[in-house]
């Protein structure tokens, strides 16, 4: 029961976070709108936590094909992780403090 849970909530929150959230995104970016940077900064935000929960969550629902904790961040996941945090670190700061987003989306 928790597995077809997990998978499903998989499926649907990584479809929106993945497909759904940049599709909106770029939408609100190309149309200027004032609420493309605070949006953008909630899914950059998100991106990593989910990153982490998803595979901490993996982990406690298959138990057989993770014995570890290291075996459900491996490598590739950690790497992955890394990433969105340093896109976050990077891209959030700009969002709040640059003039160039404040005076390009206003309408």
């Amino acid at each position: 029961m928790s597995q077809g849970v997990l998978i499903v909530a998989e499926l649907v929150i990584s479809g929106i976070l993945n497909l759904t959230a940049p599709a909106l995104l770029l939408f609100f970016m190309f149309k200027r709108w004032q609420i493309f940077p605070g949006w953008y900064m909630i899914w950059a935000f998100a991106m990593p936590i989910y990153s982490v929960v998803d595979s901490w969550a993996g982990y406690l629902a298959f138990p057989d094909s993770f014995p570890s904790l290291d075996d459900a961040f491996d490598k590739e996941t950690m790497r992955d992780i890394y990433r969105s945090v340093w896109a976050a670190a990077i891209w959030i700061p700009y969002m709040m403090r640059s003039d160039r987003v404040a005076n390009t989306f206003v309408n």
